[in-house]
């Protein structure tokens, strides 16, 4: 039941990617079942003080993404409030974004749009006449070609965690100068997908409507300040690509700067991007008209190529023959050309290495200029092949595994049985661990654990006869997630998106070590951040988990 403490006009509804109806007194008020229908909705409705509603919901998992939301607020706002206040203004801060609803697990998208109204209400402000700053919270790329051209300040946010809004604050008033660098490309529109930094060389420059080149570049970062970089010396020793330079404040505010270095590697036969970032190095916070010397370093190994079809050398990372340029500067687009130059007269193989879980039946591949290249078949093996007995159709998904005890006595008695702390300790190597244990033995090991505790995507291990312990697994990616039910609180730190634009290795390590801090303060074991993927694709919902395209 639900029950209001006064009477208001105001709105009720779910939110839901799956199937969702809801009943109010039995009358159905929203109607969100099938796939053809959308559940995520708000409807008038008219709460009547000290009156009880029966309320329904029914909910089938599509499998769109498990989350049941029932909600209510006092109407749809208007914007007349904020352009009155905008008028009243010396100055407009404006904060759009992403929310739950728009950015997240089985949150796609497919555009990169503002989501609903919002660039509407921004146009709104902004033909007040009052200056506007624009604050972007958002999960992934937004396509602000008039934000661009209208808005002479915008900060992207990002999802920042619990200290977020102070770091910003902070920013927009000038105690702290801004010194991320974006680690993926902006798309002037969804059209212009893939829109890497690392693309590889084709024939097109130009959209019919628009430049093919993104609208905010790979590395690309704004300063309360200005930088100079002056490149001293470079060369190459013992298979190193060094490159010294001078970075100095030009400018009138202390602030730091991070200087990229990229190399464009010879079009061969395996095929390269035109750009690649080899190495970067971020600067102390620099006085106006200070001065600091960095060293940026690239192994050559780095640049090879794997030969998967032996076109040169099969299974074989290789610098292909050719000449290599490398470039500096602030960004992938705003470099210096030509900084040097590296010849290579002979294919080198870098690492050799063997053929395993080659794909046997993907006929051809799309090469950078749109043509295909031709993929080498082969026998598929049988998937369905195990050294197991198999079980039985119907059984084989779904099995909780049972919790599992110490055998009465192993706490006195080993019972010779050899114990995993001799493997860590050095008396007892893991294979001869490993062949005392029996098949089932093996089975447990990988099948996963119940969650004990405050864990909350199960565990693994849990051989307690052989001193294996039962380790407890919890949910990320912006800080330890643990169930409201547990009553336990944790750091909320921001994004992985937002702490690679730092480009400062050390201090994401701190937050690493703090992160484990709390990890082990709470009896767990593996904390499952951060996303190891790539933003392949700027559409994807939970590109904020991840560090970089």
């Amino acid at each position: 039941t639900m029950c209001s403490p006064k009477s208001f006009e105001g709105r009720i509804g779910l939110s839901s990617p799956d199937s969702m109806r809801l009943y109010i007194d039995g009358e159905l008020v929203i109607d969100g079942w099938g796939g053809d229908k959308e559940a995520s909705q708000m409807v008038p409705f008219f709460f009547a003080s000290g009156r009880k509603y029966d309320v329904r919901v029914e909910f089938r998992n599509d499998a769109r993404g498990v989350r049941v939301i029932f909600g209510y607020d006092h109407g749809e706002e208007t914007i007349d409030r904020a352009i009155r206040f905008a008028k009243e203004s010396d100055l407009a801060i404006v904060a759009l974004g992403d929310s739950t609803e728009t950015s997240g697990e089985n949150f796609d998208r497919t555009t990169l749009n503002l989501p609903g109204k919002q660039l509407d209400f921004l146009k709104a402000v902004y033909e007040t006449g009052t200056p506007v700053m624009l604050v972007m919270n958002t999960g992934r790329p937004v396509s602000c070609t008039w934000e661009q051209e209208h808005i002479p300040a915008i900060l992207q946010a990002g999802f920042n965690g619990e200290k977020g809004g102070l770091a910003t604050a902070q920013v927009l008033f000038g105690d702290v100068n801004p010194s991320g660098h974006l680690t993926m490309s902006y798309p002037r529109s969804a059209g212009q997908i893939p829109c890497h930094y690392s693309r590889k060389p084709a024939g097109g420059r130009k959209y019919v409507e628009m430049d093919w080149n993104p609208l905010y570049p790979f590395g690309y970062g704004l300063s309360y300040t200005e930088f100079s970089i002056e490149p001293i010396w470079s060369g190459e020793k013992d298979g190193t690509i060094y490159v010294t330079a001078e970075v100095t404040n030009t400018g009138s505010f202390p602030g730091k700067e991070v200087v990229q270095l990229y190399y464009g590697a010879p079009q061969g036969l395996l095929g390269k991007p035109a750009r690649v970032l080899g190495a970067f190095e971020k600067t102390k916070e620099l006085k106006p008209g200070e001065t600091e010397t960095i060293v940026l370093t690239l192994p050559t190994a780095a640049m090879a190529s794997y030969d998967d079809l032996g076109k040169i050398k099969k299974s074989a990372y290789i610098l292909e023959k050719g000449t290599y340029k490398f470039y500096i500067g602030t960004s992938v687009r705003d470099t210096k050309e030509s900084l040097l130059t590296m010849e290579l007269y002979e294919n080198m193989i870098t690492k050799q290495l063997t053929a395993h879980l080659v794909p046997t039946s993907l006929k051809e591949r799309m090469l950078s200029d749109g043509s295909f290249e031709v993929l080498p078949q082969s026998e598929c093996p049988d998937i369905n092949e195990c050294v197991f007995e198999k079980m039985k159709p119907g059984t084989e998904e779904g099995l909780t595994p049972a919790i599992r005890g110490c055998s009465r006595g192993a706490l006195f008695d080993t019972y010779g049985k050899k114990q995993f702390i001799d493997v860590a300790q050095g008396k007892l190597s893991l294979d001869e661990f490993m062949a005392q244990l029996s098949d089932d033995d093996l089975l447990h090991l990988l099948g996963g654990q119940p969650n004990t505790g405050v864990a909350n995507t199960f565990g693994f291990g849990n051989l307690p006869d052989y001193g294996v312990p039962s380790i407890m697994t919890a949910d990320g990616p912006a800080g330890l997630r643990i169930g409201s039910e547990c009553g336990v609180c944790t750091t909320a730190w921001p994004c992985a998106t937002l702490l690679a634009c730092t480009w400062n290795p050390a201090l994401i390590q701190q937050i690493g070590q703090a992160g484990a801090e709390e990890v082990k303060e709470n009896n767990l074991a593996v904390w499952l951040t951060p996303a190891v993927n790539i933003h392949r694709n700027p559409l994807c919902g939970r590109n904020f988990e991840y560090y970089s395209e």
